[in-house]
């Protein structure tokens, strides 16, 4: 079972049935609408040196396996999730640490003006940086192909809200408990409930791991393709270039509870960058405006294996503003765990003191 119908609990769900593993996954609304829904799709930190490197490091096992996720996602559900080898462009005044990172990291980069790579940039003459092997894929599609694909394989994804665990008096995972009481019994639950995963935590009696909910708005532009071929990151936000065209602009970073609402000072203030940084959008479409919450931590790594407190609980968790990026390579290494392959230390939660 897994709890959970983001990006990260889908992925998991299909490491877990591709593997031969009876699964069925419980969302408490419509699968993938919350952290998932509210992501630009950057297969990348943004920027890549404000992360450790094992972050950097599992989302470059995730590009090597988005093309067969993609794929095989396609085959079962005939849906093209648009994973695009787009390149990431970095402008604006780069900071110290970033440039020497993009001087000794491992990753390819090109240096140049912005209006070397992308002419329709307004400051067309700052230094750029362009890391070409940067990805991106289509949240919307993703989440849309995972489920259908699930379904193919027999998955159920049912709407059913968590309130807690059960866990057995020997202290084994045994199921979990709706907030009106309805039961729902399995031998082994995956969390993957993204910044709704304390409460669950807190609420069976197990400890925390420090998620809150970060909220996080973007606005969508439509215009014909061409206008950009990269996505550009210019330290105040980022614009993403999608296969039909559109444009996706983003993104803020919240504390506001669990408050979802999108804001007219986010929408005013998106509009701005976008128009600043691209003044062909000026005369742009304006489709969408939304928001979503995303699971903010105060860990730097995501949690990602058994629980120590409760036998066949295991989690998924703390991935931030990395979900699409990291949810591949986690599903992998989650699953490896499972059957028994040695955990990754770095991800681990350790147990709580005193246990």
């Amino acid at each position: 079972m897994v709890v959970g119908g983001g990006v990260v609990g889908l992925t998991t769900a299909l490491a877990l049935a591709e593997c031969g593993q009876r699964v069925t996954v419980l969302e408490a609304g419509e699968p993938g609408m919350e952290s998932s829904w509210a992501g630009g799709g950057i297969v990348s930190p943004v920027p890549p040196w404000r992360y450790p490197e094992r972050i950097n490091q599992l989302v470059a096992r995730s590009r090597q396996l988005f093309p067969m996720l993609a794929e095989r996602l396609n085959a079962l559900s005939g849906v093209d999730i648009e994973y695009l080898y787009s390149g990431l462009l970095l402008t604006g005044a780069l900071p110290e640490q970033g440039r020497d990172w993009l001087s000794h990291s491992a990753v390819v980069v090109e240096w140049g003006q912005a209006g070397d790579f992308e002419p329709a940039l307004a400051h067309s003459t700052e230094t750029a940086a362009l890391l070409p092997e940067v990805t991106q894929v289509r949240n919307s599609r993703l989440v849309r192909a995972l489920v259908l694909a699930l379904r193919q394989l027999g998955v159920e994804v049912k709407r059913f809200k968590v309130a807690r665990l059960k866990v057995s008096q020997a202290g084994r995972v045994q199921g979990v408990v709706s907030v009106n009481g309805d039961q729902i019994d399995a031998d082994q639950v995956v969390v993957a409930a993204g910044a709704w995963a304390d409460q669950l935590l807190e609420a069976s009696g197990l400890s925390t791991i420090g998620l809150r909910p970060v909220r996080g708005q973007m606005l969508l532009f439509k215009h014909a393709p061409g206008v950009l071929r990269h996505i550009v990151n210019t330290g105040e936000g980022y614009l993403i270039p999608r296969a039909d065209g559109h444009i996706l602009v983003g993104s803020t970073v919240e504390e506001v509870g669990f408050d979802r609402r999108p804001s007219q000072a986010a929408h005013d203030q998106l509009l701005a960058f976008a128009q600043r940084q691209v003044p062909v959008l000026s005369a742009a479409t304006l489709i969408c405006h939304w928001a979503g919450l995303r699971p903010g931590a105060t860990r730097s790594l995501p949690v990602v294996g058994p629980s120590p407190e409760v036998e066949g609980l295991w989690l998924n968790l703390a991935h931030f503003r990395n979900g699409v990026g990291l949810a591949p390579a986690c599903a992998e290494l989650l699953v490896a765990m499972m059957d028994g392959q040695p955990a990754e230390p770095a991800l681990q939660l350790t147990p709580p003191a005193g246990q």
